[in-house]
């Protein structure tokens, strides 16, 4: 249940690095006199739509205000106290980087093309800052291996042969010997090469994305313009070096011959390469970047592979000290007052984050708070803990507050919380302190607090449509099972290559086994739900359908799932070293999808049950194995984890996974594979343990008899088999 504690970081990535200053505060060009701009607001508003912020305020302002459509569904959180209209204007406009405009007697808060793309370009420059500094920093690190002599190779050797000991005797000392194993001289040619690249393209990546440079490119990669043949030499001789002074050290009576945890990089290279090719992906939720990168020799022979990871941020444990540091700083400070439902929020999260008691006690939201929360396009996820926080921390401080959030705010208000109160001293912290991470303008002056992502422009693409998300979580609250048609129609409404946060989060919330991740890559979802009558009924019968008879937008879907998703990056496959070379999609098929591919798909099921049980007072469904319905029977009266986590199973419903697979098949060796999965009820049930069927009781009492103290199974008399510590995968 502590599902928070490791879905909470990368969700906190969910920004690329930026650092930009506020866009100024644009002169109306108005007579704030003659246009009646002069009457005083007052008027507080937790996160609502800002075309509903904006109606309200006309009310009181005696002037439309209005908003383009582009911008209406953008959320704003407001406390304004005296102040005129004209100033809370040109403050709302600056805070969303806006413009107002005259139109139909009154006021348009309008960003045009112009504006929008200053924004676009300065969101990307520093994002690419932020990459160069990101290179520049492993660059640095990297040059504690620097190789000049054999003197030095010696030294690389030793300490890279010592951290593969230690980490033989404790696998916990792997980061110890990745740190020494990235100063070799084969892993320091990737930031060289990497810092090659034109950062802006790295930096215009959306996650998830895949994209392979290199500086002797096939049409399906992008080129690097530099240099790199001294890079490939000094490779080879700094190598060469460090493999000698090596091998020296794995002699008999020096150490053990073989490492199970995998040979350090030190195998000497016969020739330097000259072509570079480089694949960079960022990683769902932007917590890193994965590198891969192959060199071929002058032959076209593969000399060199490596694998390394760049994170946006790699201390987050630094975060959580300073955060600590605060806490205990400002332990006397009073906890802001919020409403009943946020309560129950924020006792959500500590349960959940901060491991206030075991995972059973975890209450799910429910009453109130889970209708709310099944209505998000009624009231927006960010009208919670993110917006009384900061109205709180505006009154406190007797300030106005203009505050435009991206959705990632929904969880830095739950992180906020993670203690199970709000301070203003912690809200702060999270919004200032997570620094790379979820990059954020706060300015406080003059009697304003205004508060806004850095990328402005990236805040209004990566919204979530409350009205798809709301449809889609009745629909599944409805069901208790995901179905590819429900799926599809939530991805419908997604423009980016992944399921935005709220669109992952939320479900998760109400019911931790809903992993929408795990139906499967975004763009085949999409391609999944575009096929038509005809198309559909060709796939379901065994007949491939050639990749040119697809329409453009689904073509489109395949090639970029073959060439920048991340299911067919199979990090070079195994085996030789020519296997790097032909499982790179743009090295296999340099040219795009030759026009012999093409698509086909099968399906198969697997029988589930749909189990709806409760634990602590809190009820929800989840969708098991008959495995893992075993170990879920077996916890009543034998519990591997809390004494308090006691699961009632309430009823059992039978059920169906389906998995779709799609094979795309190029003529050539290169064949990729695409899974999507859905579950559905089936007739039959619902059951208790009770009334269940013979043939699957006698199938779950032997899955029970698995998990808990029962006699062996088949009339053994076997020893108890204890009982796991996590229930078996579903």
């Amino acid at each position: 249940m502590k599902f928070l504690h490791s879905f909470l970081p990368p969700v906190a990535m969910t920004i690329a690095m930026l650092s930009f200053a506020h866009v100024p505060a644009a002169d109306l060009g108005i007579d704030p006199v003659s246009q009646n701009l002069t009457k005083k607001l007052d008027y507080t508003t937790v996160a609502v739509p800002l075309s509903r912020a904006l109606a309200d305020l006309s009310k009181q302002a005696g002037t439309q205000l209005m908003v383009t459509q582009d911008l209406a569904n953008q959320v704003i959180v407001l406390r304004l106290k005296g102040v005129t209209t004209d100033e809370a204007m040109k403050r709302i406009a600056s805070t969303v980087g806006a413009e107002w405009h005259t139109a139909h007697g009154g006021f348009e808060l309008v960003r045009p093309e112009g504006l929008a793309a200053k924004l676009r370009e300065q969101g990307l420059a520093a994002r690419a800052n932020g990459i160069t500094k990101m290179i520049d920093q492993q660059l640095k690190l990297a040059e504690a291996g620097q190789v000049s002599t054999a003197a030095d190779a010696a030294r690389l050797a030793d300490r890279l042969y010592q951290a593969a000991v230690q980490q033989e005797g404790d696998s916990s000392a792997w980061p110890t010997f990745q740190q020494v194993r990235n100063t070799t001289p084969e892993y320091r040619a990737i930031w060289k090469v990497l810092s090659s690249i034109d950062p802006r393209a790295i930096a215009g990546m959306e996650s998830s994305q895949r994209l392979v440079f290199s500086n002797k490119p096939t049409a399906m990669q992008q080129p690097i313009s530099a240099d790199l043949t001294d890079v490939g030499l000094q490779m080879q001789e700094q190598q060469n070096l460090v493999a000698d002074a090596f091998k020296k050290l794995e002699k008999p009576g020096g150490g053990p011959q073989t490492f199970k945890f995998g040979r350090p990089p030190v195998d000497p290279m016969s020739s330097a390469p000259v072509r570079f090719v480089i694949g960079v992906q960022l990683v769902f939720l932007s917590q890193s970047y994965v590198i891969d990168m192959i060199g071929f020799d002058a032959n076209n022979s593969v000399v060199v592979t490596c694998h390394v990871s760049m994170d946006v941020i790699s201390d987050f444990g630094g975060i959580m000290a300073d955060r600590a540091r605060v806490a205990k700083a400002n332990i006397s400070e009073p906890d802001l007052a919020v409403s009943p439902m946020v309560q129950e929020m924020l006792d959500f999260m500590k349960k959940s984050m901060a491991g206030g008691g075991g995972g059973g006690d975890v209450r799910l939201p429910d009453g109130a708070l889970r209708a709310a929360l099944l209505k998000p396009e009624e009231r927006d996820p960010l009208a919670y803990i993110y917006s009384e926080g900061l109205l709180g921390i505006a009154e406190r401080r007797n300030v106005n507050l203009v505050a435009y959030p991206d959705d990632s705010a929904f969880l830095i208000g739950m992180f906020a919380g993670m203690e199970g109160k709000l301070k203003p001293s912690l809200i702060m912290q999270t919004i200032t302190g997570l620094g790379p991470m979820v990059p954020t303008n706060v300015l406080e002056q003059d009697g304003w607090l205004t508060i806004a992502p850095v990328d402005l422009e990236a805040a209004e693409r990566s919204r979530t449509s409350r009205v798809a998300l709301g449809n889609f979580l009745r629909a599944y609250d409805q069901a208790g099972f995901l179905s590819l048609d429900m799926v599809g129609n939530l991805v419908a409404s997604v423009t980016s290559r992944e399921l935005p946060v709220l669109d992952l989060f939320l479900p998760m919330m109400m019911d931790p086994t809903a992993h929408l991740d795990q139906c499967g890559d975004l763009g085949m979802l999409k391609l999944y739900g575009s096929l038509d009558q005809g198309q559909m009924t060709r796939l379901t019968s065994k007949q491939a359908i050639r990749v040119a008879e697809l329409r453009p937008e689904q073509a489109a879907l395949v090639s970029r799932y073959v060439y920048e998703g991340k299911d067919p990056a199979h990090h070079f496959g195994q085996g030789s070293s020519d296997a790097a070379a032909e499982s790179e999609p743009t090295e296999a098929l340099p040219s795009g999808l030759p026009d012999v591919s093409t698509v086909s798909m099968t399906s198969d099921d697997e029988n589930v049950y749909f189990v709806k049980q409760s634990i602590n007072g809190s009820t929800y469904t989840s969708p098991m194995n008959i495995s893992a319905l075993g170990w879920t029977v077996s916890q009543k009266d034998h519990p591997t984890g809390s004494p308090e986590f006691r699961p009632t199973v309430l009823s059992i419903q039978p059920g169906v996974q389906r998995t779709v697979h799609f094979v795309i098949s190029t003529g050539t060796m290169a064949r990729f594979e695409s899974a999507l999965k859905e579950q559905r009820t089936v007739q039959g049930g619902p059951w208790t343990l009770d009334n269940l069927p013979a043939a699957v009781k006698k199938e779950l009492d032997k899955a029970v008899a698995m998990y808990s103290n029962l006699p062996g199974q088949a009339g053994q008399d076997s020893a108890p088999i204890p009982a796991p510590a996590a229930p078996p995968s579903s």
